[in-house]
């Protein structure tokens, strides 16, 4: 059956631009527009779409509203991707949503020309087809809260996987934690970070798929809810141990040797081959060549495979690498790939893994890179 979809922004401009992309794509079908977030709501109750697009700035009754009156009162929501503008308060409010039930956000193109057959285009089908094969919005803790999860229980990976959520050890000191994220991605960075203290002895660098304006206001959003320092990366800084580096939207992030013991950011837009700018390949890749066994890498939820290749360069390296589990995963994409390799040690839901770089960077200090 085909993915079933629904377009809410008040731009008759943009109605008619998105309703041409998903018109055109193989496997969805367009029920219906709305001009607002009321209008909308109405529309999701008569229509029943798998999947909404929903505008962040409308008038009467804007995205965010309208989002969490549908997860407040609807049984059984369908999966909505958020549209925002590319401004500094959109973004803002994109990355709200994801905490009240958004499944992605996604930013508005500037043109509708050949927007069907363009990156844009194309990545929309992309998130559209992601969230509506996992229809689901796993609960979230309040975004301004720090909280311990519940003990946590095994995942349930395909058997291809067979991985096992376990606790182990390492068997060399980590100097360094690289993390790829996509769809799903900040709210599981939130509940990951709220889990570490302030003197965690290693830094910590982010591929998070997002627009620049996006990682921007996420690494903002980060600072002010957890104990880090956390920065948008730029190239130049120095890897500081209790320092969360979030790479910039739109361009790769990876590092660089100064000397032995010194490390730093690199923005970058090479390899341009790459879908995904910042790639979690190019980060996990540059990393395992520094740090190698010293270097723990973490996947999180998204679509796709970004990350496979650099995951296995790491985990050939000497480096450890864990995967976020299904039963969390908002798209259980990146995990899968890696955990179906037999690259992941093991997998678990956020808090567990922040919980456990904390444990395993309690009683090593600051290390040198080998």
């Amino acid at each position: 059956m085909p993915i079933r979809v629904l377009v809410v922004d008040d731009s008759a401009f943009m109605r008619r631009a998105l309703s041409e992309i998903i018109k055109a794509a193989p496997g969805l079908e367009l029920v219906g527009t709305a001009f607002n977030g009321r209008n909308g709501l109405d529309k999701i109750e008569r229509l029943s779409p798998d999947v909404v697009t929903l505008d962040v700035e409308m008038p009467e009754l804007d995205g965010l509203s309208a989002l969490k009156l549908l997860m407040k009162s609807h049984p059984s929501p369908p999966a909505v991707l958020m549209c925002s503008s590319l401004t500094k308060q959109g973004s803002r409010v994109a990355l709200d949503a994801l905490t009240h039930g958004a499944a992605d956000v996604i930013a508005k193109p500037a043109t509708a020309i050949g927007l069907h057959e363009s990156p844009d285009g194309r990545l929309l089908i992309e998130k559209i087809r992601a969230i509506a094969r996992s229809h689901r919005v796993p609960a979230r803790p309040a975004p301004t809260e720090t909280r311990r999860s519940d003990p946590a229980r095994p995942s349930k990976p395909d058997a291809g996987a067979r991985v096992r959520h376990r606790s182990f050890a390492v068997d060399h000191p980590l100097s360094c934690v690289v993390v790829g994220s996509s769809t799903g991605g900040p709210p599981a960075l939130e509940r990951m970070l709220q889990q570490l203290p302030a003197g965690i002895s290693v830094p910590i660098v982010i591929a998070q798929h997002m627009p620049k304006l996006f990682t921007q206001s996420m690494a903002e959003r980060l600072a002010g809810m957890t104990a880090l320092n956390v920065v948008h990366a730029e190239t130049g800084m120095p890897l500081l141990p209790g320092s969360v580096y979030v790479g910039q939207g739109g361009q790769h992030v990876r590092l660089g040797r100064v000397t032995k013991t010194r490390t730093r950011i690199e923005i970058t837009s090479e390899p341009a081959r790459e879908l995904y700018k910042p790639s979690v390949n190019v980060l996990f890749e540059s990393a395992a060549r520094i740090y190698g066994k010293h270097l723990m890498g973490v996947m999180l939820t998204g679509m796709g495979d970004d990350g496979l290749n650099g995951s296995r360069a790491l985990v050939e390296a000497g480096g450890v690498l864990i995967g976020q589990d299904e039963a969390s995963s908002v798209v259980y994409g990146m995990p899968r790939a890696v955990a179906e390799a037999g690259l992941v040690r093991t997998q678990m839901d956020p808090e567990t893994v922040g919980r456990t770089i904390a444990r395993l960077t309690d009683a090593d200090r600051v290390t040198p890179a080998a």
